[in-house]
Parts: C-alpha cells; sequence; structure tokens
C-alpha cells in the first residue's frame, strides 16, 4: 500500500489506511472516507465519500465497501479498488 497523505478544502490532512484499518474504524464509528485507488481525495471533482455519512444505510463494513468497489471503481482509469482515509 502507498503512503498518501490529502489535504481537504478546510484544511484536515487526511492520510491513506490499510483495509483492515478501516474496518476497525468502521466498527468503531470514526471519521473515514472511501475513494476509488487511482483516484485522488478532495480534489475539484471530489470522488469521495465520507463513510460516516452513508454508514446508517450499511451494517457491514465488507457489503459497504463491495457496494462502492461495484459503482465506484468499474472504470479502468478510476482503479480496481476502494482506498481508504482518515484524518491525520
Amino acid at each position: 500500500m502507498h503512503v498518501y497523505t490529502f489535504t481537504d478544502d478546510s484544511g484536515v490532512n487526511w492520510k491513506r489506511v490499510s483495509k483492515r484499518m478501516a474496518r476497525k474504524l468502521f466498527a468503531t464509528g470514526e471519521r473515514l472516507v472511501i475513494c476509488a485507488c487511482n483516484m485522488r481525495p478532495f480534489g475539484p471533482w471530489h470522488p469521495e465519500i465520507e463513510v460516516t455519512d452513508i454508514a446508517d444505510h450499511w451494517s457491514d463494513f465488507d457489503t459497504m465497501v463491495n457496494s462502492f468497489e461495484y459503482y465506484n471503481c468499474s472504470h479502468p482509469g478510476e482503479g480496481a479498488y476502494a482506498s481508504f482515509y482518515i484524518p491525520a
């Protein structure tokens, strides 16, 4: 996994974490962003989704990630899997 750090519009730094860490943070209700692996979050098109905004619809982390990847990671330019970011 490549380590990336991005800054959102409000100046908060976000660092990339593994899927295992994201699963733990999802279970505890921590702030988490999901994005396709070849897309850069917090850019002009905002390809990221904050998981805390959609967590009410999903009780299971893996189901949520599979749905995200099905709809957002199907084009080769976007990447084949999801990447996860937390506030640094």
